[in-house]
């Protein structure tokens, strides 16, 4: 198994296709919202970092990186948006989430930027064994996405929070 990291614009119709079918096995939208989302210019930019695990040829774990927007009253900086970790249901229990985690742990630290991600409440503890935080609701809002996820941020700087984060998924 290896662990590969690749622009969107270097990605083969190949890898783009088993990301979907991965991405599928997860949340069953369907292959043709699955393309729709990821061929959308908004949700997957030519930039966007991809980490894949390979097992010989096909894809068994995943997460995309993409560089965005916050705000914080009038200022305005970059950000890492986390999406997407997902690992074959036959490979789980192998520690790829980890390995996985450890690369994105790696790229944040290097950009020395803040990471965020949203997750399902019962993920907040697996994020938080990787230095990721917990926000309050008062503490964020994403300014042109709709969820009931808990936010999450890594802060390689270890900044305190004292303005609320208006982070953008699209800008």
């Amino acid at each position: 198994m290896k662990i590969i990291q690749k622009f969107t614009i270097h990605l083969t119709n190949e890898e783009i296709y088993q990301i979907i079918k991965l991405k599928n096995s997860h949340w069953n939208f369907g292959l043709k919202s699955q393309i729709e989302w990821f061929k959308k210019k908004i949700n997957v930019k030519k930039k966007d970092t991809h980490i894949l695990i390979k097992d010989k040829k096909n894809i068994i774990g995943y997460v995309q990186l993409g560089n965005r927007k916050f705000d914080t009253n009038k200022n305005s900086q970059k950000y890492l948006l986390f999406r997407t970790l997902i690992v074959d249901k036959k490979f789980r229990k192998k520690l790829l989430s980890k390995k996985i985690m450890e690369k994105v742990i790696t790229i944040i630290n290097k950009k020395k930027i803040i990471c965020f991600l949203t997750c399902k409440k019962d993920l907040v503890k697996f994020y938080n064994k990787y230095n990721w935080k917990r926000l309050k609701k008062s503490e964020y809002k994403i300014m042109d996405h709709h969820n009931k996820l808990v936010g999450m941020i890594n802060d390689p700087l270890k900044k305190k929070i004292k303005k609320k984060f208006l982070f953008y998924y699209n800008k």
